[in-house]
């Protein structure tokens, strides 16, 4: 195994684990939200998920972003007109 494939692995456990926590918080936040007095804000999954924290991302990050997501959508935009055109 390369050092590369190692980190995808490594990469993929984070994300999966992080999954499985978010569902237990998604369990432990219904109860949560049941019991909880009026008036309180209401609790988030990710209030019960140990060690979140919810990254902010830079100007410059969040249009990188966004021209990301743009290029996608145009791109998928164009395939599904394509096949609409030779359906």
């Amino acid at each position: 195994m390369t050092p590369r494939e190692f980190d995808a692995l490594v990469a993929a456990r984070k994300q999966i684990t992080f999954r499985h926590d978010l569902r237990t918080g998604l369990i432990a936040c219904v109860f949560a939200n049941a019991y909880r007095r009026k008036g309180r804000p209401a609790f988030k999954p990710t209030d019960f998920v140990p060690g979140y924290t919810k990254k902010r991302m830079s100007a410059e990050q969040m249009r990188d972003k966004i021209f990301v997501l743009h290029e996608h959508f145009v791109k998928r935009a164009d395939q599904v007109e394509k096949e609409e055109k030779h359906g």
